[in-house]
């Protein structure tokens, strides 16, 4: 059972929270009905709090890593493997089969297995080539959606 302090700590603490909240809400509220906003600062809010712009801006993040993608298929991609297993005396091996032992020589050998790889694979073909061209395209698009988006959001603001 929980002790009645620690249920009255945790309410206490959740209501000076949502107080903190709803006074932080109301200052940030008091800051905007301060009289007339300056054409300079109502751009500055609607850039800062206008969802369609902003997501339009987080798609350049997108188109970025896009271009870097595209270079990155360029190079070769390398791997490497390594295991290890072991086989106790008179066991079968995994997945089943005789033992030494089945097969009538009694002094058994444990086994130990090692196995290693490398790997290198290199892909380059016609749309590995053209791609890092087609995110550059695909990214000064995304540049000119924003810049169309700041235009109308400007245009709309200062209507």
């Amino acid at each position: 059972m929980i002790p009645r302090r620690w249920l009255f700590r945790a309410f206490a603490s959740a209501t000076i929270l949502l107080l903190a909240a709803v006074a932080q809400a109301g200052a940030q509220s008091s800051e905007l009905l301060r009289g007339p906003l300056s054409l300079e600062r109502s751009l500055e809010l609607a850039v800062s709090n206008n969802p369609t712009f902003r997501s339009v801006e987080n798609d350049a993040i997108i188109a970025d890593w896009d271009v870097r993608s595209a270079y990155g298929a360029l190079f070769p991609s390398a791997s490497a493997t390594g295991g290890m297993s072991w086989q106790g005396t008179g066991e079968p091996p995994v997945g089943g089969g005789l033992t030494l032992g089945d097969l009538g020589i009694s002094e058994q050998p444990s086994y130990y297995f090692s196995s290693y790889g490398l790997g290198l694979n290199y892909r380059l073909d016609g749309q590995v080539l053209f791609t890092p061209g087609r995110a550059k395209r695909s990214r000064e698009a995304t540049t000119a959606d924003i810049r169309t988006a700041g235009a109308t959001l400007v245009l709309g603001v200062t209507r």
